[in-house]
C-alpha cells in the first residue's frame, strides 16, 4: 500500500512537472501577447527574461501587449506594428558605429516620414532626412520613433517589445516624448512620473551611455469652434493656450530631474519656434483647414489683434506676446523642413557635447 502511494505521488509529480513545462513551451512558441509579464521565457523579446528584476514595475498595458489605446483606427494600428517590428529588427543588427539613438514620437520621426495619423500612409521626407544626416550623420543615428506614441508606449516598446536590443548600445540616447500625452488630456505629473520611470529603466539597462533628454517643444493651443477643433499660435499663458501650463510645468519637472542625475543631459529648444507680436504674414499662412483642424485664423484676426494690444498695453512686444510660427510648424506641432533646420541648429550642440560629458564621465568612472 506504501509503494502504491509513493508511485501515485511521484506520478502527479511528475505529471505536474511536465504539464509546467508544457506550458511555458507553448507560451515561449506563441509569443508574449497573453502575458506581457514573460518571468521565465524570453518570448523572443530580450528584456523580458534577462532584464526582469532589474526594470521597475510599469503600469498595467494591455491585454494584446500594445498599450495603444489612443490609437484612431485599425490602419493606424497596422502601421504601429509594421513600424516597432521593424525597429525593433534595426536595433537587433544595430552595428557598433551606431552611437546615437532617438527615441519619440511623430515629431522625431518626421526626420525620416511623416504619415501619423489613422488614414495617412507613411511618407517619405527626403529634404528632412538629408537635414538628419548632415547634422547628426558624424554618429551613425538610429531613429526609433513612432508617430502617436505616448510616453507608456515608448516604456511597453523598451522594456517588452524588444525595442532594446543586445547588439543595440549607443553611446548617446536623444529621447523626446509626451507631447500626445498632454495633447489627450493626461496630467503633466503623470505624464513626468512615466517619463521619468522611462529614463530610469533606460539607464539601468545602459548604464554606460548618456540620455540627452529633451524639452517638449511648445504648441499651438487647441480649441472647438463650431464642432471643428482650432488650433491657435499664442504661447505664454494659459489664458491663449490650453497647453502652456502643462508643457512649462512638465519641461520645469524634467529639467530639475535632469540636473540631479549625472548620466542625464537637459536641452531646451523651444524658443527657436517662437517668434514675438503679432505677425499678419504667419497668421495668413495658417489659415488653411486640414481635415477638422484649422489653424489660427478661422478663429479670426481681431481675436488676436485685440489679444496683441491687451498684451502690448502691459509689456511691448514682451516675452508675453510671443507666438508660433507655421512656417516652422506647419499645423503649429509638427515640423516643418525649416523647423527642422532650427531644431537641428540646437540640438547638434547639445549632442556634441553629450558625447564629450559622456566621454569624462567613463574617464572618472
Amino acid at each position: 500500500a506504501i509503494s502504491s502511494s509513493r508511485r501515485a505521488i511521484a506520478f502527479v509529480a511528475a505529471t505536474a512537472i511536465l504539464g509546467t513545462l508544457f506550458y511555458q513551451l507553448r507560451r515561449r512558441a506563441g509569443g508574449c501577447n497573453p502575458a506581457p509579464m514573460c518571468r521565465i521565457w524570453s518570448c523572443s523579446k530580450p528584456l523580458a527574461a534577462q532584464l526582469e528584476d532589474e526594470w521597475p514595475s510599469w503600469p498595467p498595458v494591455s491585454r494584446n501587449g500594445i498599450p495603444r489605446d489612443n490609437l484612431p483606427g485599425w490602419s493606424a494600428e497596422v502601421r504601429w506594428r509594421s513600424l516597432h517590428r521593424q525597429q525593433a529588427a534595426a536595433a537587433a543588427a544595430a552595428a557598433p558605429q551606431t552611437r546615437l539613438v532617438f527615441l519619440g514620437d511623430s515629431i522625431t520621426e518626421g526626420w525620416l516620414r511623416s504619415g501619423f495619423s489613422g488614414t495617412a500612409p507613411s511618407i517619405p521626407q527626403p529634404v528632412n532626412e538629408q537635414l538628419w544626416h548632415d547634422a547628426f550623420g558624424l554618429w551613425s543615428p538610429l531613429n526609433l520613433a513612432i508617430g502617436g506614441d505616448r510616453v507608456q508606449d515608448l516604456g511597453w516598446r523598451l522594456q517588452r517589445g524588444g525595442l532594446l536590443a543586445r547588439a543595440l548600445r549607443p553611446t548617446i540616447f536623444a529621447v523626446m516624448v509626451g507631447t500626445n500625452d498632454l495633447g489627450a488630456g493626461e496630467s503633466w505629473r503623470v505624464v513626468a512620473d512615466e517619463l521619468v520611470l522611462v529614463m530610469e529603466q533606460l539607464h539601468a539597462a545602459r548604464p554606460a551611455a548618456t540620455l540627452l533628454l529633451q524639452a517638449i517643444l511648445p504648441r499651438g493651443g487647441d480649441a472647438w469652434l463650431g464642432g471643428r477643433r482650432l488650433r491657435t499660435p499664442w504661447w505664454d499663458d494659459a489664458e491663449t493656450n490650453s497647453h502652456y501650463h502643462a508643457v512649462t510645468t512638465l519641461n520645469g519637472r524634467l529639467a530639475a530631474y535632469a540636473w540631479k542625475r549625472p548620466w542625464v543631459r537637459w536641452v531646451d529648444c523651444g524658443d527657436r519656434f517662437l517668434a514675438p507680436g503679432y505677425a499678419p504674414a504667419d497668421q495668413a499662412a495658417s489659415a488653411t483647414p486640414d481635415g477638422d483642424l484649422m489653424l489660427a485664423e478661422p478663429l479670426g484676426a481681431p481675436h488676436a489683434r485685440a489679444h496683441q494690444v491687451k498684451r502690448n498695453a502691459s509689456s511691448a512686444a514682451g516675452p508675453g506676446g510671443r507666438h508660433l510660427q507655421p512656417h516652422l510648424m506647419y499645423d503649429l506641432l509638427h515640423l516643418t523642413p525649416e523647423g527642422y533646420t532650427r531644431w537641428a541648429e540646437c540640438l547638434r550642440p547639445a549632442i556634441a557635447e553629450a558625447f564629450a560629458w559622456n566621454a569624462n564621465r567613463t574617464r572618472r568612472q
